[in-house]
């Protein structure tokens, strides 16, 4: 689950629910590795959902991009928008980090193991994307 370039949120939920079926009453019944992948997963939702996404947001479905892949999903973005053409000139050149630092201000830092995650906080839509 942590290699994942994006998940859902709705995707978490149901693994969380999944693991708390293994589990009568309390997670001492779980195995090592499905209790640790439970509590780092109910930390990731409680911290995306008190950081701004918000629990409605939450259940109806975020998308959660891992640090790994970010660049790639702003590229896509750009893309999907119309605003980057796929037939980029290869000559013209685009500072990545800093528009990734740009895009980033409408989103927050999640943790989750040893794994950074980003998920959209800012509840205004940017120009580009109306």
């Amino acid at each position: 689950m942590y290699k994942l370039n994006t998940i859902d949120s709705r995707e978490i939920t149901k693994h969380i629910k999944f693991l708390w079926s293994g589990a009568r009453y309390h997670i001492s019944e779980l195995d090592e590795d499905d209790a640790l992948q439970l509590t780092e997963l109910e930390a990731l939702e409680k911290d995306a959902i008190e950081n701004g996404c918000g629990e409605s947001e939450w259940e109806n479905g975020i998308e959660i991009i891992n640090d790994n892949f970010i660049a790639n999903y702003i590229r896509q973005k750009l893309e999907d928008a119309e605003i980057l053409s796929r037939h980029f000139p290869s000559w013209l050149i685009i500072d990545w980090d800093e528009t990734v630092d740009n895009f980033l201000k409408d989103y927050t830092e999640l943790s989750m193991g040893h794994a950074t995650f980003w998920v959209r906080t800012s509840v205004e839509i940017p120009d580009w994307q109306k």
